[in-house]
């Protein structure tokens, strides 16, 4: 990141076929106040990129792609081209709530040693109807750096308690040590990510909604979930075997332990999947709980943590964070 360039802080929009909703995105991004907004289209073929062109103006810096360059890629070229002090990135079919950037601005000034900023999120539906909340168990405030309370939740509840990359801000002097997204995690690089940049400082926490996300059929990350859910799991085991031995909220559990939570947790997924959409795409989670290769004891402890964790979340993260604050 090259701060001599232009020093205000950058909104990037990666976008790939969004022609629908792309231009309620670039309006939450121009709402903001003393930003910069690139749009990076990943060559789209549904009249998206002209919708981009019609609707730039003066504010936004529109780029298109040569080739199709995948979507983990496009969000490095994000971080390539991002200036000034913090960037988000803003995903095509989000929005940001007003205000959003300058809490950003004024949550890295108040915590100088914050890389990342996390806020709430709303879920809204195409007619921008809250539908929902989440990334609302991180309580606010600053949290060390190194990420234990965040792999702690995830050895609880098998969740990520982060909000999506469009609801956090990522100070440009981490970017700039942790240059880009793993591309070996196409389901879970951006929490990945997060982890990463959380080696180089503190976690701040807003408690206000920092994006809108946007319930449509389309919609990346569900449909993903919904066709790769055991790759799901591998990835966050793949997780916590690359930052647990960093955390001594994941040391003191043991690997066997580590695979119990997430057997415990692709049962959950498993009984949810039946419950939704029958027994055909139940048999994957299942599979993956019955064969994990830890003890049946530490499997029901396991499942027993999250299913105190997932019906009384508030409790129990308030419990992780003074037991990982020691």
């Amino acid at each position: 990141m090259d701060d001599a360039v232009d020093n205000r802080p950058t909104l990037a929009i990666p976008v790939f076929n969004r022609v629908g909703m792309i231009g309620e995105c670039m309006r939450s991004a121009t709402d903001q106040s003393a930003v910069r907004v690139i749009v990076i289209d990943n060559q789209s073929d549904d009249g998206t990129w002209n919708r981009i062109e019609e609707l730039r103006g003066d504010r936004i810096e529109a780029l298109r792609n040569p080739a199709n360059i995948g979507l983990f890629p496009n969000l490095n070229r994000c971080l390539t081209l991002a200036t000034g002090p913090w960037v988000t990135i803003l995903c095509s079919d989000d929005r940001l709530p007003p205000g959003t950037a300058e809490a950003f601005s004024r949550g890295f000034d108040a915590a100088p040693n914050a890389a990342v900023i996390s806020g709430r999120g709303r879920f809204i539906d195409e007619r921008g109807r809250l539908i929902g909340i989440f990334a609302q168990h991180l309580p606010a405030g600053e949290h060390p750096a190194g990420g234990d309370l965040i792999l702690a939740w995830l050895l609880e509840s098998g969740g990520n308690p982060l909000n999506c990359p469009s609801g956090m801000a990522f100070r440009g002097a981490a970017v700039t040590k942790e240059t880009s997204f793993t591309l070996d995690l196409p389901l879970t690089a951006d929490f990945e990510y997060a982890l990463r940049l959380l080696r180089h400082g503190s976690l701040l926490v807003l408690d206000r909604p920092t994006t809108e996300m946007v319930r449509h059929p389309g919609q990346m990350s569900q449909r993903l979930i919904a066709t790769w859910g055991v790759v799901f799991l591998r990835e966050n085991l793949r997780i916590l075997r690359r930052h647990g031995p960093l955390s001594k909220a994941v040391r003191g559990r043991g690997s066997r332990a580590v695979i119990a939570t997430l057997a415990a947790f692709a049962a959950w997924l498993g009984m949810r999947a039946l419950c939704r959409h029958g027994w055909r795409p139940c048999r994957g989670f299942l599979s993956v709980a019955l064969r994990a290769k830890a003890p049946l004891g530490l499997k029901a402890a396991a499942a027993l943590r999250l299913v105190v964790t997932r019906l009384l979340p508030a409790w129990r993260m308030r419990n992780l964070a003074a037991t990982v604050g020691r």
